[in-house]
């Protein structure tokens, strides 16, 4: 992150629109890869992100936890606990239809907007 600015004021907006745009797009991220494998416990699903990401987004547990359990009370997963073979039981989980439909449309404006700031390119 050498070639970023790092003014206070600048650092501060980076740092806000970086978490902005991580919120909407970890709950699209989680989603796909938990329709990926089918179900899914958290463990896997982080590892999934970051070998999908190639290893450019690394989720913590504190920022996976809080979303699967928001996904979860929307209606947009479901879960389940399963016994483990190697160590204690784990919470699984699954996309609901409504989850889905959520993903394939959250998919399609994360597209839209992301192709719109490419195009930005051409100004910057």
């Amino acid at each position: 992150m050498s070639d970023i600015p790092t003014s206070d004021i600048v650092y501060s907006f980076l740092n806000r629109l970086s978490k902005s745009i991580g919120a909407g797009s970890f709950s699209i991220m989680i989603l796909a890869a938990i329709k990926k494998r089918g179900k899914a416990y958290g463990y896997e699903i982080m590892k999934d992100i970051g070998e999908i990401s190639g290893k450019k987004i690394e989720l913590k547990e504190s920022t996976l936890y809080p979303i699967l359990r928001s996904l979860d009370e929307q209606g947009f997963l479901g879960s389940f606990w399963e016994d483990s073979q190697e160590g204690p039981r784990r919470r699984y989980y699954i996309i609901t239809d409504k989850g889905a439909e959520a993903l394939e449309l959250g998919f399609k404006i994360w597209t839209n907007f992301n192709s719109a700031i490419k195009r930005l390119e051409e100004v910057i």
